[in-house]
């Protein structure tokens, strides 16, 4: 379903404060369970190409990310 906690240095502990690059793959199994190709824009796959930055501020944080081809 896409959900996900962050972890830093304990279980479910969050993310620091502060502005991150983003990075995500989508990839289907294919018939013998290993990961297929990713199926994004190779841009994404990258933190130094995603446009996608997500900015951590104090206290509870909604992250919802929007990709365009």
């Amino acid at each position: 379903d896409g959900s996900f906690l962050l972890t830093t240095y304990k279980a479910d502990d969050g993310a620091a404060v502060g502005e991150y690059s983003v990075s995500v793959t989508w990839r289907r199994a294919d018939k013998s369970g290993k990961a297929g190709p990713n199926l994004l824009p190779a841009s994404y796959a990258k933190g130094a190409t995603s446009p996608l930055v997500f900015a951590v501020r104090p206290g509870d944080n909604a992250l919802v990310l929007e990709l365009k081809k």
